[in-house]
């Protein structure tokens, strides 16, 4: 049982941190669109589409912890 709720616990925290990465996401991908510099545009681009995946990657972590179905199938 307290492995368990260790888990549990774990995938609170892993869905925090999956909002926090959405939340990145949202304000750099919102950002691109004022920028005219191509660069500018390129680079905050990719780092809010990477939080983005980091959302989906904690989140997925999170439904795991929650589950008793083994790590990889």
């Amino acid at each position: 049982m307290v492995g368990y709720l260790r888990n549990v616990n774990q995938a609170g925290l892993f869905r925090a941190m999956s909002l926090r990465e959405k939340e990145y996401s949202e304000k750099l991908l919102s950002t691109v669109e004022k920028f005219k510099h191509p660069v500018l545009e390129a680079v905050f681009s990719a780092v809010g589409l990477d939080s983005l995946k980091h959302s989906r990657l904690y989140e997925s972590l999170a439904r795991l912890a929650e589950s008793e179905s083994p790590f990889l199938t």
